[in-house]
């Protein structure tokens, strides 16, 4: 039931009080946490399923259609201004890896994949993101001789 430390401490901050754990406001919060994560992981699980390989959706592209700028950083790696709309960021302090297709910005701790930075910006949910990124490839897949032919 519980997987990381935060769990643990979580729960012994609930059983420190003199209230039930399945009563406490804290409690119910982590619980939605929880599931909400499981969902998320059955979403993406099930987009494996169906074909959407998370590497078909290539990151700088997407990054580019989000009108992030994509610059050369440290060691000829790509990297660009956090998107996080949570963090401000001046300096470029999110390194892309085109190996995995992920990214991680150094300062606030975010990052994952391209349908990750779409939720991010956008604000959109997660199937809502597949289909923008669907939408904007294979327009701009009609529109020129892409790079995603």
């Amino acid at each position: 039931m519980f997987n990381t430390f935060n769990d643990f401490k979580c729960l012994e901050i609930l059983t420190s009080q003199d209230t039930r754990l399945d009563k406490t406001e804290e409690w119910r919060d982590h619980q939605r946490k929880l599931q909400y994560q499981e969902r998320m992981k059955q979403l993406r699980e099930k987009a494996i399923e169906e074909g959407e390989a998370l590497e078909k959706f290539p990151i700088i592209p997407i990054l580019e259609l989000l009108d992030i700028e994509v610059i050369e950083g440290y060691n000829a790696k790509p990297t660009c201004v956090c998107f996080n709309p949570d963090h401000d960021d001046y300096h470029p302090s999110v390194h892309i890896y085109e190996d995995t297709q992920t990214f991680h910005c150094f300062g606030c701790g975010a990052g994952h994949d391209a349908i990750d930075a779409v939720k991010m910006v956008k604000g959109f949910s997660f199937k809502d993101s597949i289909d923008w990124i669907r939408r904007r490839l294979n327009e701009e897949w009609k529109n020129s001789n892409s790079i995603y032919r």
